[in-house]
């Protein structure tokens, strides 16, 4: 089997919900992952990765007629339960697993995700801290909050306009420093507030009065 590996958001959202699918075999359409060459072969989730259960094509109907076919194997497999162990290893890394800063840069030649122990700095207080964002697959849109639209990345037709956190930091630790950028969960978790609290007390344009209100909440995180 192929092992597909969730992150961020797709852990609470897509995967707890294809977990709770996952006895009656669904069918499941995926955008946008990245391949990795890892035990042979891996995928996993990015940021833009978009999710269909149990698709309305001709493709899944034929493989819901191969897995009538081959209902022993795939009961083995699922009997197994390898995802409680791919779930138990993403979410406690060991020491064996963190990667110094240093290393990154070669090591993305051959991964795309990494384990790191750091210190969190936001050395741009004048960045824009959230967006509006289509609620199924993250990605910015010009729709209004609340506000159902059609959106053309990941097709949905009734997608809805919500505000999301985002904020650049520097990741320091003893072998050098990097960039990243958090989103969602993460970013409210480093800015100690939610997108709908940043979307109701500040501005995409800035006044003085909203600078000096997020220079509040990060100096008080």
């Amino acid at each position: 089997p192929v092992i597909l590996t969730f992150w961020d958001q797709f852990i609470q959202n897509e995967c707890a919900t294809i977990m709770e699918l996952i006895n009656t075999k669904p069918i499941i359409l995926a955008k946008r992952l990245n391949v990795v060459p890892h035990n042979g072969l891996s995928l996993s989730t990015r940021s833009s990765s978009t999710f269909i259960l149990n698709p309305n094509i001709s493709q899944a109907e034929s493989l819901n007629l191969w897995a009538t076919n081959n209902k022993t194997t795939l009961d083995a497999i699922l009997a197994q339960k390898p995802d409680i162990k791919l779930i138990s290893t993403a979410m406690h890394p060991t020491i064996d697993d963190i990667t110094n800063i240093s290393d990154v840069l070669e090591l993305a030649k051959k991964r795309t995700n990494f384990w790191l122990k750091t210190n969190i700095s936001i050395t741009d207080v004048s960045q824009y801290f959230w967006y509006m964002a289509c609620n199924k697959c993250k990605r910015a849109t010009g729709a209004q909050n609340n506000q159902i639209f059609e959106c053309l990345i990941c097709e949905e037709k009734e997608a809805i306009g919500i505000p999301r956190c985002r904020v650049q930091v520097q990741l320091t630790d003893n072998s050098g420093s990097l960039e990243a950028t958090l989103f969602g969960d993460d970013a409210e978790k480093v800015l100690c507030c939610s997108a709908k609290q940043l979307m109701e007390n500040t501005s995409q344009v800035y006044s003085s009065k909203h600078s000096l209100y997020l220079i509040f909440i990060l100096t008080n995180y």
